[in-house]
């Protein structure tokens, strides 16, 4: 037996809402992994249907963690890394990557939560496009959506995709050495797109808060199993698409994510 392997997961922790770490650590977990998570800020809710909620950040304190893991000489498998609450965090982050593939073969997904429905998150620092740029730029995978992944081209966020082709050529300026464009609309057609090739979902009505964290969660975890970009896209998809369905049978509010805890089963070794 091999010892689980560990991915250092940063990422915001926001209690309520079903986003961020509270998703990735049991997908990580429920995938054979180990998550080490590292939060960015530490917050009562999330920040999309939820005002009034309470929130530190927690900068200085992922400053003082890395020196220490650097100092008792921790080795990470893989690096994931999402929410940033200050530009500042981007330095952390990326003296994190440094370190990791020093001390061995770590693998980075990057997923540069700033943006949706073609608009930067009202929270989000204006410098925060360059910082995720950087990163892309050291990553493995990046995962941004659609809105995201025109922001790092230096694109209109609410642009249109019109061809697969286009869109392609376009998101190689994503930076990363592969991506998948989740979310994507290409004419009518709703695609995680990927540089080999397209995985189609339904899209159903509403917004879920934590889908994009929790596909890349998935992703990632089929990853570090062995299997190809597009079968871990594939799966994902899948999954995230029946944590969906059961969203809406439960009837549950929208802002209080998905119900994806009965389905965490399905993402053990070799399910």
């Amino acid at each position: 037996m091999t010892p689980a392997k560990t991915v250092l997961t940063i990422h915001d922790l926001s209690s309520v809402g079903r986003c961020a770490l509270t998703v990735c650590m049991p997908a990580l977990s429920a995938a054979g992994t180990q998550c080490v998570p590292l939060p960015t800020a530490v917050l009562s809710t999330h920040t999309g249907g939820f005002q009034g909620m309470a929130r530190r950040d927690l900068t200085d304190y992922m400053k003082e963690a890395a020196a220490h893991w650097k100092g008792l000489g921790l080795r990470f498998d893989a690096i994931y890394t999402g929410y940033l609450s200050d530009p500042a965090q981007g330095e952390v982050v990326l003296d994190l990557i440094e370190y990791a593939r020093a001390q061995g073969d770590a693998l980075v997904l990057v997923d540069p939560a700033m943006g949706d429905d073609g608009a930067l998150y009202n929270s989000i620092d204006p410098a925060m496009p360059q910082v995720m740029r950087e990163l892309c730029r050291r990553a493995d995978v990046a995962t941004p959506n659609q809105t995201e992944a025109l922001i790092l081209c230096g694109e209109d966020p609410a642009g249109a995709l019109t061809s697969e082709v286009e869109a392609k050529r376009l998101f190689e300026g994503i930076g990363a050495r592969d991506w998948v464009v989740t979310g994507a609309k290409i004419g009518e057609a709703h695609v995680n797109l990927l540089r080999d090739g397209t995985v189609p979902y339904h899209r159903h009505a509403g917004a879920y808060p934590g889908t994009g964290d929790l596909f890349a969660s998935v992703l990632l975890g089929r990853i570090l199993t062995g299997e190809s970009l597009m079968e871990a896209a594939a799966f994902a998809a899948r999954f995230v698409e029946g944590a969906v369905e059961d969203t809406i049978e439960t009837g549950t509010q929208a802002r209080m994510g998905l119900q994806f805890e009965r389905r965490l089963y399905q993402l053990a070794p070799g399910t």
